[in-house]
Parts: C-alpha cells; sequence; structure tokens
C-alpha cells in the first residue's frame, strides 16, 4: 500500500485495479491513517466536490475514521448510499462522543425536556433537525427510524411536534416509537389511521401498553363484524405487544376477539397458552364464535404445552377439529397410555349432530392391545347393522396381520380398480402399523408378484403408500434378508415399462428413491439403479432436496452409490445427473470433495451448452468463487460473457470485469457461440463498478435496447434496470422518452410503445428523480397518463417539498399549454407530497390574470370551503398520513388528518379523493356526484345528454361538467326538467315529450 496518499487522485488511483470488497478495505485503512495523521478532512472535501463514485468513498472513509461531524452533516444527503453511511454513523457511535472532533465542539447547557445536554448532544440534535428542513419523503423515513430506538425521546417529540405541522400526521405517527411512553400514548390517538400495518409492530415494541390501550378503546367502540378487520390491520401490533403484556391481550381476544385468529398473533399463541391454557382453549372451542371452516390450527410445539397443562376445555377443542389433522397432532401430543380415555372423553363431550365416529386414521394412533380391542368391537358392531364393507375392511388394517390379510387380500378379487388401490392401500398400511420390517417385504413380494399386468392408477396407489410408510421401517424391509429390495425394484421398473405409465408415478418412483437414499447398506445402490432408470425413460434427472434429509456424510454415500452412474454419464459428455445432484445437496455439496472434484473434471468435458450450468455449480460456493473464478478464465478466457460468471465478476471480481464490457468479443473465443445474443452484467450490482465501467456497460446496454433481435419484453427490462446507474441511466432513458404531447422534434425512428412506456416507469429510480417530474407531469393528459402519473408519484418521493411546490405551482398556475388532466394529477401530488402550507402556496395563482387551480369534480351542494378554511385555520387540517411515505389522505371518514390545508383551494383539499364520490361527513357512506343544471339538451335524445354531461376522464372517472363536442340545437329543456327528478329522467332518455311519445 502507497505510503503517501493524501489526495483524492492519488487515492482513486490506487483503487482502480481493485476487486470491489479490496478497495473498502483499502478505503477504511487509508482513512485510518490519515485520520491519526491529521490530514482526513481535506481529503474528504475533495472527494466531495466530485461525482457520485467519490462521495460515497468519502462517506464511507469518513464512517471507518469516525468523522462523526463530516457525516451528521449528511444525514439529509439525497444520495441514498451516502445517507445510509450517515445513518449508520449516528447508530453505532456513542451519541456523547461522536462530535468530539466537530467544530463546536465546546460544551453547552441547554435547556430541553430532557435537561442539560452536553455540546455533542445539542449537535447531534441540531443535525437531526436540520436535515429534516424541507426533506424528501423517503429522508423524513430513514430519519423516523434513526430516533425509533428511544435514545432521543426528548428530540422525537419536539420532531413528532414539528412535522405534523409541517409535514402531516404520517411523519409524526413515524416517530412514535423513539417518543416517551406518555407522549405517544397521548399523541397515538390522534394519528393512529396514518400508521401502516407494519409500522404497529415497531411501536408496539417500544410502547406495548400505549397500543394496548388504544385497541381496548378502538374495539369497544366497533361492531362485531367490524372487529374481525380491525384484527387483521392491527395484528402485527397486537402480537408485539404479546410478549410484555400477554394477559391483555387475553382480555381483548376474549372480549373482543375476532372469529378466525389472525397470522401474527397465531404464531405467539405458544405464549399465550403458558400464561393460561384454559383461557385458549375455551376461546378456540367457543360454540358462539363463526370460525371459518378451515381455520388454521396450532402446530405440534402449541398441541404439547396444551397437553402438558390439561385444561378442562381441551375435549371440547379436540370435538371441534376431530375431522382434521389437528385431532391427529393433538392425539400424539398425548401419552399413549392417555390417548384411549382422552378420544372417550372427545366422543363424550361432541355434539349429536358432530358424527365423531372413531376410524381407523384415529384408532391407529392408540396402543396396540387397545386399537385392535377398539376395531374389533367396531367391526362387529358394523357387521350387526349391516354396515358397508369398506367401513369393515378400513378397521380390517388395525388387525393382526394373520387375522386381516386374508380378507384384504380376497378384497383384491374385485373388478373395480378403486378397489383394488384401496385394498392394497390397506394391507401396506396394516404391515405399517405393525412395525415389523418382515410384513413389509412380504407385502411388497405380493405387490411385485401381482402388479405386473395391472393399471397405471393402481401402481401408482400402491408406490404411493409406500412413500408414506416411515422411512426406518422401509429401509430395514428393503436392506434385510427378506426379498424386500429385489420386489421393491421389480415392481418400480415394471411401472416405468408400462405403456400407460403416468407423470405421476415416475414421481413416485423419484420420491422413493430419494428415500433409499439414506440408507446404508443396500438401499443406496438400488435407489441409484431406480434413478437410471429414471433417466433412461424421461431424458431429466430431478432428484428434489436432499440438503434437509442428509447430512454432510450422508452426501458422501450417496455420491459414493451414485459413483459409476456419474462416472459413465461423464464418459459419454453428459453432467446432467452430476448437476441434478450437486443442486439436491444445496449448500451440503460446498464441503463434499468427491462432487468438486467432478465439477472440475467436467468443465473439461461438457459441451458448450451446459458449460455454463456446470460453471455455475462450481462457482456456487461463496467462500471460494473469487478464486475459482480467475481459474476458469485463465482456462476458458471467453467465459467472461457467460451469465453466471459475469455476475461473480460483476458482484465480487470487479477488478476482472471489464474484458466483458468490451465493445467485441475475444476473436476465436468459444462464447458467445454464434447466433446469440450477448449476455451483460447484471446492473444491480452497477453502483460496485468504477464510473468507466458504468459508463461503458450502460453503452452496452444501449445497444442491446436499440437491438431489433431481442424481445421487447427483454429491452424494455433492460431499460428499467439500467436506470439506477448514475448519470449514464438517466441519459439512456431520455433517449427513449416520449415527447411532450405539444410536440418536439421530430425523430427518424420513433420509439415503441413499449420502450417509452419502460422509460416512463423507470424515470423515478434514477439518481436525479427530481428531474423526471416536469416530463411526467406534461405527459399525464394523454394515453401514457397512467404510467407518467405512477412513476411521478414515485418521483415526488426522493424530491425535496420546495422543489415539488415550486414545479406543481408552474403547472397548477399556467395560463395555457396545460390539459385539466395535468393540473389534477398536479393536485394530487401537492395532496400527497407536500405540507398543508405547501399545498395552498403550489395552488394559489401567481398574479391576478392566472388561470384558477382546477376543480375536482365534488357534490354540487357540498361547501366550498369548510369551517377550518372560513378560520383560516391551516392547523385545524393537518395534513395526514396515507400508507405510502410521504403524507397522504386519512382513511376514515370524517377525521381531518389526511385533509390538504384548510386554506387551500377546493381542488387541492379534494384531489385525494375520487373525483365522481364523495362521502358525507360523519357516516362513511360513498354518494354519487349530483348532475349539474342541464345545458342544452336534445328532446328525447337521453344517450346524447349524458355523455355530453358526463365525459369521461383518462383514467375512467366522470369529469362533471365537461361536455364532448355535439350538435349544438336550439330547443332547452323545460323548468320541470331542470329539478332534481324530472332533470334525471331527461338525463336517463325521458321528459314530457318522451313521455308524451310513449303514452302515445
Amino acid at each position: 500500500m502507497p505510503a503517501m496518499i493524501s489526495t483524492a487522485g492519488e487515492l482513486l488511483a490506487a483503487l482502480a485495479p481493485l476487486p470491489h470488497a479490496a478497495r473498502l478495505r483499502f478505503t477504511a485503512v487509508t482513512a485510518h491513517r490519515l485520520a491519526a495523521r491529521g490530514d482526513l478532512r481535506p481529503l474528504l472535501v475533495e472527494l466531495d466536490a466530485l461525482g457520485a463514485y467519490e462521495r460515497r468513498l468519502g462517506a464511507l472513509a469518513a464512517l471507518a475514521a469516525g468523522d462523526a461531524a463530516y457525516l451528521l452533516a449528511r444525514l439529509g444527503d439525497l444520495d441514498p448510499v451516502v445517507r445510509r453511511y450517515a445513518l449508520r454513523c449516528a447508530h453505532r457511535l456513542p451519541i456523547a462522543e461522536a462530535e468530539d472532533a466537530a467544530e463546536d465542539a465546546a460544551e453547552t447547557e441547554g435547556e430541553g425536556e430532557g435537561g442539560a445536554r452536553t455540546g455533542a448532544d445539542a449537535s447531534f440534535d441540531r443535525a437531526v433537525e436540520a436535515a429534516y428542513t424541507d426533506a424528501p419523503a423517503v429522508v423524513r423515513a430513514d430519519l423516523a427510524r434513526l430516533l425509533r430506538d428511544g435514545r432521543r425521546a426528548a428530540l422525537a417529540e419536539r420532531l413528532a411536534r414539528r412535522v405534523r405541522v409541517e409535514y402531516g400526521d404520517r411523519d409524526a405517527a413515524l416517530l412514535l416509537a423513539g417518543c416517551s411512553t406518555e407522549f405517544a400514548a397521548r399523541l397515538l390517538p390522534e394519528v393512529a389511521d396514518a400508521l401502516a400495518y407494519e409500522d404497529w409492530g415497531t411501536l408496539a415494541r417500544r410502547h406495548p401498553l400505549a397500543v394496548l390501550d388504544h385497541a381496548e378503546r378502538e374495539l369497544a367502540s366497533l361492531t362485531r363484524w367490524l372487529r374481525n378487520s380491525w384484527w387483521k390491520r392491527y395484528a402485527t401490533g397486537l402480537a408485539t405487544a404479546l410478549a410484555a403484556a400477554p394477559e391483555r391481550v387475553l382480555d381483548l381476544l376474549e372480549t373482543y376477539g375476532p372469529d378466525d385468529l389472525p397470522g401474527p398473533v397465531h404464531d405467539r399463541l405458544a405464549e399465550l397458552v403458558a400464561v393460561d391454557a384454559e383461557r385458549v382453549a375455551r376461546w378456540f372451542a367457543d360454540p358462539d364464535r363463526a370460525a371459518g371452516r378451515w381455520e388454521r390450527t396450532p402446530g405440534p410445539a402449541v398441541m404439547r404445552r396444551l397437553v402438558a397443562a390439561e385444561p378442562p376445555s381441551l375435549p371440547a377443542l379436540g370435538a371441534l377439529w376431530f375431522h382434521r389433522n389437528a385431532f391427529r397432532t393433538l392425539l400424539r401430543a398425548l401419552p399413549p397410555a392417555r390417548r384411549g380415555a382422552f378420544l372417550d372423553s372427545v366422543v363424550a363431550v361432541a355434539p349429536p349432530r358432530r358424527n365423531l365416529r372413531a376410524h381407523s386414521g384415529v384408532l391407529g394412533l392408540l396402543p396396540a392391545a387397545e386399537q385392535r380391542a377398539r376395531a374389533r368391537a367396531a367391526v362387529d358392531a358394523i357387521e350387526a347393522g349391516d354396515g358397508s364393507a369398506g367401513d369393515v375392511q378400513d378397521l380390517l388394517a388395525l388387525f393382526p396381520p394373520a387375522e386381516a390379510r386374508p380378507r384384504l387380500l380376497a378384497a383384491l378379487a374385485t373388478g373395480d380398480a378403486d378397489d383394488r388401490s384401496t385394498a392394497w392401500s390397506r394391507l401396506i398400511l396394516n404391515a405399517t402399523l405393525n412395525r415389523d420390517p418382515e410384513q413389509v417385504a412380504e407385502v411388497l413380494a405380493q405387490a411385485a408378484g401381482r402388479l405386473t399386468n395391472e393399471r397405471d392408477p393402481v401402481r401408482r396407489d400402491v408406490l404411493r403408500s409406500l412413500t408414506l410408510v416411515p422411512a426406518p421401517l422401509l429401509l430395514t424391509a428393503v436392506e434385510g434378508d427378506s426379498g424386500g429390495s429385489e420386489s421393491l425394484e421389480r415392481l418400480c421398473l415394471d411401472a416405468l415399462r408400462a405403456r400407460d405409465r403416468s407423470p405421476a408415478t415416475r414421481d413416485t418412483i423419484r420420491t422413493l428413491a430419494v428415500t433409499l437414499l439414506s440408507g446404508t447398506a443396500s438401499a443406496p445402490a438400488l435407489a441409484a439403479r431406480l434413478l437410471e432408470a429414471l433417466t433412461a425413460y424421461t431424458g431429466s434427472v430431478e432428484l428434489g432436496a436432499l440438503e434437509g434429509s442428509l447430512r454432510a456424510d450422508g452426501v458422501r454415500s450417496v455420491v459414493g452409490a451414485l459413483g459409476p452412474w456419474l462416472d459413465r454419464s461423464a464418459a459419454r459428455g453428459e453432467v446432467a445427473p452430476l448437476l441434478a445432484l450437486v443442486a439436491s445437496c444445496g449448500r451440503l455439496a460446498y464441503g463434499v470433495p468427491e462432487l468438486q472434484d467432478r465439477l472440475e473434471k467436467a468443465l473439461a468435458v461438457c459441451s458448450d451448452g451446459s458449460f455454463g450450468d456446470v460453471a455455475a455449480a462450481w462457482l456456487a460456493d461463496p467462500a471460494t468463487r473469487g478464486v475459482r473464478v480467475v481459474a476458469l478464465l485463465d482456462r476458458e478466457p471467453s467465459a467472461v460473457f457467460l451469465p453466471p460468471v459475469l455476475a461473480v465478476l460483476a458482484a465480487e471480481r470487479t477488478d476482472l470485469l471489464d474484458p466483458a464490457l468490451a465493445e467485441s468479443s475475444l476473436p476465436g473465443g468459444r462464447f458467445p457461440a454464434a447466433g446469440t445474443v450477448r449476455a451483460l452484467p447484471p446492473f444491480r450490482h452497477a453502483d460496485r463498478w468504477l464510473p468507466r465501467q458504468q459508463e461503458a456497460a450502460v453503452r452496452l446496454a444501449a445497444t442491446a435496447v436499440a437491438d431489433p433481435d431481442r424481445g421487447i419484453d427483454e429491452r424494455a427490462a433492460l431499460l428499467r434496470a439500467v436506470a439506477p446507474v448514475p448519470a449514464h441511466g438517466r441519459a439512456l432513458l431520455q433517449q427513449y422518452a416520449p415527447p411532450p404531447p405539444d410536440g418536439g422534434p421530430a425523430t427518424d425512428s420513433p420509439v415503441e410503445p413499449a420502450l417509452a412506456a419502460a422509460a416512463l416507469d423507470a424515470a423515478a429510480h434514477t439518481d436525479d428523480p427530481v428531474s423526471a417530474l416536469t416530463p411526467l407531469l406534461d405527459l399525464a393528459g394523454d394515453d401514457r397518463a397512467v404510467a407518467a402519473w405512477s412513476a411521478a408519484d414515485r418521483a415526488a418521493l426522493h424530491a425535496r417539498p420546495s422543489q415539488v411546490a415550486a414545479l406543481l405551482h408552474s403547472v397548477l398556475t399556467r395560463e395555457t399549454g396545460v390539459k385539466v388532466t395535468v393540473r389534477k394529477a398536479a393536485a394530487r401530488l401537492a395532496v400527497r407530497h407536500l405540507p398543508p402550507g405547501g399545498r395552498h402556496r403550489a395552488a394559489v395563482p401567481g398574479g391576478p390574470d392566472a388561470r384558477r387551480p382546477p376543480r375536482c369534480a365534488r357534490h354540487r351542494r357540498g361547501p366550498r370551503h369548510g369551517a377550518a378554511a372560513r378560520r383560516g385555520d391551516v392547523g385545524a387540517a393537518g395534513g395526514g398520513g396515507g400508507r405510502g411515505t410521504g403524507t397522504g389522505t386519512a382513511r376514515r371518514p370524517g377525521r381531518a388528518a389526511g385533509g390538504a390545508g384548510a386554506g387551500a383551494p377546493a381542488a387541492v383539499r379534494r384531489a385525494g379523493r375520487a373525483p365522481c364520490v364523495r362521502r358525507r361527513r360523519g357516516d362513511g357512506v360513498p354518494r354519487p356526484v349530483r348532475p349539474r343544471r342541464l345545458g342544452p339538451v336534445r328532446a328525447g335524445g337521453g344517450r346524447r345528454a349524458r355523455d355530453g354531461l358526463h365525459g369521461q376522464h383518462q383514467d375512467g372517472q366522470a369529469l362533471v361538467g365537461e361536455q364532448r363536442p355535439q350538435r349544438a340545437v336550439p330547443l332547452r329543456a323545460p323548468a320541470s326538467a331542470r329539478r332534481c327528478g324530472a332533470g334525471q329522467r331527461a338525463v336517463r332518455g325521458g321528459g314530457p315529450a318522451a313521455g308524451a311519445r310513449r303514452g302515445r
């Protein structure tokens, strides 16, 4: 490492030949050395004056050297990488010592709500408050996450009061987690509607009691049917608060509980059972609860807790779940000696209509002696009462094999294939319940001898029943001396040779083979033969996931068993079996040298079509891929153009990326193959590349997007992927952005609509999304309005409110050249992304001759301005939170939390609501817009009149008052038709004249 690095040019020259991780380490070490000499700050200032890449290096250097003063001044930086470094510094460095190196490090005394503060604390507070000034929505969300740990409660409370006035309820609600419990409890009822679903968990983690108090107040005011949706919406908050006060959550569940428990609360059932298992069981078994038929039931761990607690309501709970798998889970949780008595108690407490008859699936979980006695009694009762033979055979599976097998084998003489499948399944179940490998092997021998010429559905059901046999029992039967291995192999090979074999049968054989791979004797060899036969018949190799069922030593035994097959395939140049085995082993394959050696050898013998797949498998291990990719490129330099290799170079070995960004491929190389398109590096890692590499990659992307031989979807996806690349991505999008609707310079090659739509959609993801707002709003009135409005909404999240206000002011107050639809889109942006006062300023005309902002369609009888507007009280209609990051409209009718400023015009105050639907204050009932006073109407021309009164907006919403061009007629509707009822009849095509004609 050079010892005299002190300038930005020297640092950048030293970093250029290094890979990404090494560049980060080199920057950190250099920053430490410069900080020790006191020469770091000049380097940071020099880097900050350069481009995005250099500014990010400077932020990393400041974080590594602990220069908190430099980073705290960038808490509100618009570059997300720089801002993340600053936020990480604020999280990691001790607050009281973070500003020791600041210029204003002298201690000052400030009286705040938390008492006297040191100079470092005051500097930190000032930095956060300054970052909030005119901050974009994404920056405000990051700052709220910085403060939600509660270490700066006084600062969070001050900011909550301030941002509620400046930005609305949404931003104030995000700060509640960092405030004191008393403050949060006081403000929560006012801003609760602004919290999103995931925000409740964060708030409940810091203030569980405040959340539970609010929940109790809310639930008490709701009807039973509204409580179900309430529990779903606030489930994360209740589940998080459950750890602190489980008794309170149980009280809410019993008093105001839903019909079905929401998922987050259901996942914490174990904690509720630990508090009071009887109350939980009683709530589940409550007959008055309108639970769904297939509601989610607890898992085995919760069942074991319930059984251990022995609540009195447990039999009623078993009766509720008797016909579901949950009852078998509950029965397994009981000790075997108690299962019979519990089954009797469940049958005793069940209502008469529940029909709780103990079937073989339930009796099979009882001890052997008891299950056989109950089965005999049940069979005698069925035979005495003229029961069906199927019920008898179902219970025969519980008998000893000597008694059950003759009658079950006799059932195979039927001509019905379904009955034969059922009989075979009962035979296998009978051998399984007796836990005797000899019996399983005997059934296998009988099946192999009798199923050779059977139909495929019967063979499929027999093989599927074998997959349900516990793996240890099946392996013992196969590896024993009873001939189970030969019988199972014959059974599977006959099924594969059959002309009517189905894909389901092949999948079942594959499942059996994978189960046999976990054996230790002859079972893996049998599995290898079955897999080889499957490959011969199907032409593909699929083993499923072995990672969850095997360990590293088990994988080695599998490789040893499949080795001969893998070697024979490799000799023919086939690598599909090897790749299938590696994929099935997952991460376990990293530690098996036998597999890794075979992969390396396969690189030399495989075809060009499979070289990329083998390379991807060999480079999969994160610990070795950086070294292996160098060896791979030494062997085949043209492999740099393969997607798996490009992914490694783009993410880790960026120092080797330059050959992949060359304008042409390597002469004489194997890749890319003739006639195939050239692969590009994944742009999701573009922030790790050098600026020259970013420029070269975007240049290649521009060529690919302009290539008509590529698919249109691929080209559009590439445009979206390139957008975040600093400067160059934005420049490429501008080439495909559609021209403004008022015209522009004509182009010789028009942009394809799909590419133009992709460029519009990706405009909000560039390094300067604010620059896209003006052209996006210009397009909000033509056929590209949907994509333009969506992109403008996302771009405004990254823009400063002052910038958005200035832009919207220009759009809303321009006299000519702006469509009404564009004005409406601008008004909606103002409601969602501007503070209440900013909305008013953006919509107020700039002069006496400026055009008035558009009126969104509103109820004709409604007041133009509310009471708050008459008072001029901006705070009375403080901005509220939608579910997005920016401020939005309140979700509950009657609340002023989400409205615009009271002094704002009607267009801005009502823009957040649907133009053709208005809500009556306080009741939340949607009402249609009443038609305006009728203009010229042709007598009897109902459809023409209706179309003229209700023109359709671009987004499908009716705009009251907009008239379509129509032929002028001198006739006016009579006075009676202008009244509400008669006017409606005239609009529908009626009126007095039409009525007279109908009378004739």
